[in-house]
């Protein structure tokens, strides 16, 4: 009995310096969240301008993609239309199977809502930062998405 008390004690001992480890881990996180926070937050704003000018630059790109896709689908339909109004009721017609298909549409004409939710941060707000801050000046550079030459086909 007094080695089940003794088991019982060296386990209630175990299960708190266990309970004191978890915790002692939560705090140290917290406190490399608290040492990270200012690069993370030059992070963040820089990726914040980098989506504002993404999406500024993308919804210009598929702007003018849909007018060229618009255009082009609507003139091989109307190309497809003259032909199966010519076609349609010649005896030649059961020679051509597959000839009267209608083109597919291609394309998205209208985009699905995206980071229309971003903060209020802006690239004056980036700027002002690299000039007062200058330990996160490599934190706060934003790469140019080049939307359309990446999505250039050729």
């Amino acid at each position: 009995l007094q080695i089940y008390d003794r088991l019982i004690h060296a386990h209630n001992e175990v299960l708190v310096f266990e309970e004191k480890f978890t915790g002692l881990k939560q705090r140290l996180d917290l406190v490399r969240q608290i040492k990270e926070a200012p690069m993370m937050y030059a992070t963040a704003v820089s990726e914040l301008v980098r989506r504002r000018t993404f999406h500024k630059e993308f919804s210009s790109w598929h702007s003018l993609h849909v007018e060229k896709c618009t255009a082009l689908s609507d003139e091989e339909t109307q190309i497809r239309a003259q032909f199966s109004a010519k076609m349609e009721k010649h005896f030649l017609r059961v020679l051509f199977h597959g000839m009267f298909d209608s083109l597919p549409v291609f394309f998205v004409k209208t985009l699905p809502k995206f980071d229309e939710s971003l903060g209020p941060i802006d690239a004056d707000h980036l700027r002002e930062l690299r000039s007062s801050v200058e330990d996160l000046k490599q934190y706060l550079k934003v790469t140019a998405p080049q939307v359309f030459s990446r999505l250039n086909v050729r």
